[in-house]
């Protein structure tokens, strides 16, 4: 079978010289457009392997295809209209604030589905998302996303990261989604806060820990906690994980490792973890002048 993509992407970029509260800025106003077409095939006959539908974001409004993979191509007629606004320092250019709304206009129904409803509206939610660094240890970051025709707030993220120095953060997320769809069948409401940090405790010890609860079901999701000990040529780690898997069942998991700088690393690797959990992570075993590991920074909307 055959599925020809098209796609035509355009933007513009202004921008203007400010001031707020004395500090010099440059503003930018970036308008975005972006068409795909892709016309529709019957791909009912066509196993499945590693299809899903994708998480609806800004990144999403920029892709043809709405299924993560390629054993599903979904049909699409549709123009994305979005618009970012920075806001940066005139002197470094560092980026202390960014505003972006987008929207997605489709221009025929949905014929290809993978286990979701076929969209009947003519549009998109509108999305709107604030990204910015208050000062040099403080940063927020928010996503909202609401549905025009039903006049509801579809989910809505919220998040603050403290970080005064290399291994001291602080993260503080909220999410709420209105109707999230399980694969699987059915739908739930979720409503859940997340709280991780990395901290120095005496010495060079650091405590690690991760605390994903929620409100929804009045449980933990996910619990870590563990210590690190930076011996500047060397570094111990000790971590413990409790997951839960599903509505009866939680898995426990303790990692212990000790790596020798520029050597080699012995035990269990709970580095990957504690990227994934504590966002802002770093190795305290590392030099300043090397490059930091460290976890993924704050999530873009």
């Amino acid at each position: 079978m055959t599925l020809p993509i098209a796609s035509l992407d355009a933007g513009l970029f202004f921008e203007r010289e400010d001031s707020f509260f004395g500090q010099a800025f440059v503003q930018t106003l970036e308008p975005r457009a972006y068409y795909a077409y892709i016309p529709y095939r019957d791909q009912r006959a066509l196993p499945n392997f590693d299809s899903a539908l994708d998480d609806y974001n800004f990144a999403q409004l920029f892709t043809e295809n709405r299924y993560l993979g390629y054993d599903r191509i979904g049909d699409a007629n549709q123009l994305t209209l979005a618009a970012t606004s920075r806001f940066l320092n005139a002197s470094t250019g560092a980026e202390h604030l960014r505003i972006a709304v987008g929207q997605r206009f489709y221009f025929s129904d949905q014929q290809v589905t993978l286990n979701e409803t076929p969209r009947s509206a003519s549009s998109s939610d509108l999305l709107v998302g604030a990204e910015g660094r208050l000062s040099d240890v403080w940063s927020v970051v928010g996503l909202m996303q609401y549905n025009l025709d039903s006049g509801n707030t579809e989910r809505f993220n919220f998040g603050g990261r403290y970080t005064p120095a290399p291994g001291r953060v602080v993260n503080a997320t909220y999410s709420y989604t209105r109707d999230l769809v399980d694969p699987a069948g059915g739908s739930s409401i979720l409503k859940q806060f997340d709280l991780s940090t990395q901290w120095p405790i005496a010495g060079s010890w650091s405590v690690l820990a991760r605390w994903n609860y929620s409100l929804a079901d009045s449980k933990t999701l996910e619990a870590v906690a563990g210590v690190e000990y930076n011996g500047d040529c060397w570094a111990l780690r000790l971590v413990g994980q409790r997951l839960t898997t599903s509505t009866e069942t939680t898995s426990t998991s303790v990692y212990a490792q000790i790596e020798l700088n520029g050597l080699a690393r012995f035990g269990t690797n709970p580095l990957e973890l504690l990227r994934r959990t504590v966002p802002g992570y770093q190795k305290l075993n590392e030099s300043a002048g090397s490059v930091q590991e460290r976890g993924g920074d704050f999530n873009d909307f």
